[in-house]
């Protein structure tokens, strides 16, 4: 079933470090390491509702996570001005751990600022991570008998469609054949973006809005 992440439970917050950096290690958060995960990333954001985060609880573990915010191209800016000060001890500590990271912050630094450019009309939501445990893909979900990527996937649609938004961004690599066709199926498309790396392409779904 899915569990939303309750910043205040400590849990939560370790179970979703946890399936970001085993699932998707190799993306800029797990790379800014546990603390930014846990004491920024996966409190202070969602705390300030910049962002959202489903958990997936399958006989009693957390098994898949999903991540997604309606600010997409200012999530993380809000997020360091909000907490300016309390973000530069985060990453001092992370750096003095391990200095390597520098290039991370630098690459999510120049990311960031090209995002702020981008045209937001306030009804544009980025969907910003999904993972689910490799044994745990086709498992069914009780109650609707979808798979559980698709669970949680259908949950940010609706979550998006009440709130009347439009259009859905994703980004996926390139080689992620099993990703592309994934949200093919949807019926996403591909999208012009300047701010993303060569190996990365960025996917627009649109969605109809409630009617009122």
């Amino acid at each position: 079933m899915i569990v939303p992440l309750d910043y205040r439970n400590q849990e939560h917050i370790r179970a979703a470090a946890d399936l970001h950096e085993k699932l998707l290690g190799d993306s800029p958060i797990p790379g800014l390491g546990r603390l930014f995960m846990e004491k920024f990333y996966y409190s202070k954001l969602v705390e300030d509702g910049l962002i959202n985060c489903d958990l997936y609880r399958h006989d009693g573990r957390y098994v898949a996570f999903s991540v997604y915010t309606k600010f997409p191209y200012t999530f993380i800016e809000q997020g360091k001005k909000r907490h300016f000060f309390y973000l530069c001890t985060l990453m001092l500590a992370a750096l003095i751990s391990r200095p390597t990271r520098f290039k991370t912050i630098l690459k999510m630094r120049n990311v960031n600022s090209q995002r702020t450019r981008a045209k937001d009309d306030g009804k544009i939501g980025e969907y910003l991570s999904i993972g689910v445990r490799e044994e745990f893909l086709h498992v069914k979900d009780a109650q609707n008998g979808l798979r559980i990527p698709n669970v949680l996937f259908e949950r940010v649609i609706e979550f998006y469609r009440a709130n009347n938004f439009e259009e859905i961004l994703l980004t996926v690599k390139k080689d992620n054949r099993r990703s592309l066709l994934f949200w093919h199926s949807y019926g996403a498309k591909l999208k012009e973006c300047d701010y993303l790396e060569s190996h990365s392409c960025l996917m627009s779904l649109k969605i109809a809005v409630n009617a009122k």
